[in-house]
């Protein structure tokens, strides 16, 4: 039996075998994600309002890209406060 490993099977958070490649956190993918998405709602909305498309889909894009705007903030700090911590 492996020492390494509890009786009952169960691993604690963050544990892998050797033989297994390390976990990453998903906070970079979601940087990238948010980044997107504000770009491309702003985009769009710069867009809609050019070809004088409906206004609540304007409001609805420019919603979207600062929730886009504040997600990318709050983990841009989370991944620089991990890194210098």
């Amino acid at each position: 039996m492996d020492p390494t490993i509890p009786p009952d099977g169960e691993r604690h958070p963050g544990f892998t075998l050797p033989s297994e490649p390390p976990t990453y956190s998903p906070w970079r993918l979601r940087l990238v994600l948010a980044v997107f998405g504000l770009v491309s709602c702003a985009a769009l909305a710069v867009v809609n309002v050019a070809v004088a498309g409906p206004a609540w889909l304007t409001w609805a894009l420019v919603v979207l890209a600062v929730g886009g705007l504040f997600d990318g903030v709050v983990l841009g700090r989370r991944l620089r406060r991990r890194r210098s911590g």
